[in-house]
């Protein structure tokens, strides 16, 4: 059926010799058709339009394109969907724009078509919203960590059947597939999540190749398709039956996986748990554009990196160190003073802003919680320094990170 309506509207734009390049996603929603009644979550649509967004704008040619300018016409369709294809447009376009400029355009063209002779077949289209997007990423911290469930309109019965054969069968395939739960899938999609949201250059080095988001969702589809079903109703018509629905986790999954297409097709994939300083600089001006914005994520970032490299000059060649800011300052007052160690220095916390207040004050944060995402995640006790050649670079404290980033 998919194919036939693809063909259908195919004919029709070639008919109208349309010469641009003509990509048709057919999105299944609920309700009846010809001699088909569609039954599933009406949610599902949305969600796979997110699937369907994130393989549009993961071709090579739109990756590769020096702007994206989207426009959405919702002059035609159900209300229905111009309002989730619009939602969902919201959520992954802000995640193009930390990578290139995004202009969006939302139009909508007059019902009745002009058929005076001044203007005789023409139509008016009207532009209702225009913007560029700026860079943001959407993360909910309790976010249910599930991909697909059973739908809840079938019987107690096959619900039981439909979850051991599909959902069981599926996460026993990621085990053996990718040696990993769905538990420690979305805990290190959460981890990368908060890593964006937050500000955290080493939260992000830790996570960033942990996971493959994308196979993740492409699997999940897989599985909700393989439980669709057509039955025989007690009506005239025939029943598509969805007997799986998407959860919100499978949302998250795709945000992270086009963020991460988008980096590692761009920015590469140079990964490891020791970098050279410039490359973390490197890697967080590239995200957080820390010479461009100045808003609290890159003035937190810009103090933290040029603070730390500024005491560089008192690490001793071929040493390595636990970092701690209290400890080289006073290697430096030292150098300085020619005195004896500070005894005694205690380090207070920097100064937040009403917002970062508010928000610590909300999740309850301890000190070294606090302290973690307050500088920028290069805080105490969560990196190496370590100098040969003259060239300093960092090592991740793995374990502490992944303490600090679950407790955010």
């Amino acid at each position: 059926m998919i194919t036939s309506l693809e063909n259908k509207y195919s004919d029709y734009f070639k008919s109208k010799d349309y010469k641009g390049n003509l990509n048709l996603h057919i999105i299944p929603g609920v309700g009846s058709y010809k001699e088909f009644r569609f039954v599933g979550n009406m949610n599902d649509t949305y969600y796979m339009t997110l699937i369907q967004l994130l393989n549009i704008f993961s071709r090579p040619e739109v990756i590769n394109s020096e702007e994206i300018e989207v426009i959405f016409d919702i002059s035609f369709g159900i209300n229905y969907q111009s309002n989730v294809l619009y939602r969902t447009l919201m959520d992954i376009l802000p995640i193009l724009a930390y990578f290139k400029k995004v202009r969006f355009k939302l139009t909508n063209a007059e019902p009745v078509i002009n058929t005076s002779a001044e203007g005789k077949n023409k139509i008016n289209v009207y532009v209702v919203e225009e913007k560029v997007f700026e860079q943001s990423i959407s993360y909910k911290k309790d976010f249910a960590k599930k991909t697909i469930n059973v739908f809840r309109g079938l019987s107690v019965n096959e619900r039981k059947e439909v979850g051991k054969n599909y959902i069981g069968e599926f996460e026993k395939r990621l085990r053996n597939e990718k040696n990993m739960g769905l538990n420690d899938i979305f805990l290190n999609l959460e981890l990368y999540l908060k890593s964006i949201y937050y500000g955290l250059p080493l939260l992000y080095l830790y996570t960033m190749n942990r996971v493959d988001f994308k196979y993740v969702v492409d699997k999940s589809l897989e599985v909700y398709n393989s439980s669709i079903e057509i039955r025989d109703s007690d009506e005239k018509l025939k029943m598509v039956l969805r007997k799986l629905e998407f959860s919100e986790g499978i949302k998250y999954l795709v945000l992270g996986s086009i963020f991460k297409i988008y980096f590692e097709n761009i920015y590469g994939t140079k990964y490891c748990t020791e970098i050279p300083y410039d490359e973390l600089k490197k890697l967080s001006n590239f995200i957080w554009k820390i010479d461009e914005f100045k808003n609290q994520i890159s003035l937190v970032l810009e103090k933290e990196i040029k603070e730390i490299e500024s005491l560089f000059d008192y690490i001793e060649e071929g040493e390595e160190i636990l970092f701690d800011l209290e400890i080289l300052k006073s290697r430096k007052n030292e150098s300085i003073e020619g005195e004896e160690k500070v005894e005694n220095t205690k380090k207070e916390l920097e100064p937040e802003n009403d917002e970062l207040k508010k928000q610590n004050s909300k999740e309850n944060f301890s000190r070294e919680e606090r302290n973690f995402v307050a500088h920028g995640s290069l805080s105490k006790n969560t990196f190496y320094l370590k100098k040969y050649n003259s060239m300093v670079c960092i090592r991740l404290n793995e374990e502490k990170i992944c303490e600090l980033g679950k407790a955010i």
